[in-house]
């Protein structure tokens, strides 16, 4: 089994890298997927996972918090 790695971001999502399932406030599995960003913001309309938006102008990624 790999390991998994979690990264807080500065202002931004936590970013999981490997395999992960996320589970619901009310225990039932959302997602099973090989990473993912979940958001810490509140803003996300696809919570608990990021919306990030790419700032294309600045060749950048731009969270929303």
């Amino acid at each position: 089994m790999s390991k998994t790695i979690v990264r807080i971001l500065e202002k931004g999502p936590f970013v999981i890298e490997g395999e992960v399932e996320v589970i619901g406030a009310d225990g039932q599995s959302l997602a099973t997927k090989n990473g993912c960003a979940i958001c810490r913001c509140g803003h996300s309309k696809n919570a608990p996972f990021c919306e990030v938006v790419l700032d294309i102008s600045k060749d950048r990624t731009v969270f929303c918090m």
